[in-house]
């Protein structure tokens, strides 16, 4: 990974974003501080069935991480992250609200150096 995409490694709105840039399909996603915003989102976009992700954009593991079925759970996990200290120990500056995505997530850890890539483990999550 180029150097001026560091960021992107912890922050999950811009790794996503990052991913769809690169032209490849990535999760419908809002990064907001204001309820408002997402409540527009989500009006605008319908999932159906209801199923949306919603946590702290840069934290770690499954901190705060909430599957939301209606508005009103969302609404409170989104009150729940914004502006709480995570922990990581860094206040929340605005939540992230994705899409869910159905079926099998897997974690791939790898090393690249002057274009020698390297996959050191692949891990499938038991949830």
């Amino acid at each position: 990974n180029p150097l001026n995409l560091s960021i992107a490694r912890r922050n999950k709105w811009l790794q996503h974003e990052t991913v769809r840039a690169a032209g490849v399909r990535a999760a419908k996603q809002i990064l907001a501080t204001e309820w408002e915003h997402v409540e527009q989102f989500i009006l605008d976009w319908n999932p159906t069935p209801f199923k949306v992700i919603v946590k702290p954009n840069q934290s770690a593991g499954s901190d705060d991480v909430f599957l939301c079925a209606n508005m009103q759970e969302t609404k409170a996990a989104f009150d729940c992250i914004n502006g709480a200290i995570n922990s990581c120990g860094e206040t929340n500056e605005g939540v992230l609200v994705m899409e869910y995505l159905e079926g099998r997530e897997y974690v791939v850890d790898s090393v690249s150096r002057d274009g020698d890539h390297k996959v050191v483990a692949i891990w499938k999550y038991d949830k």
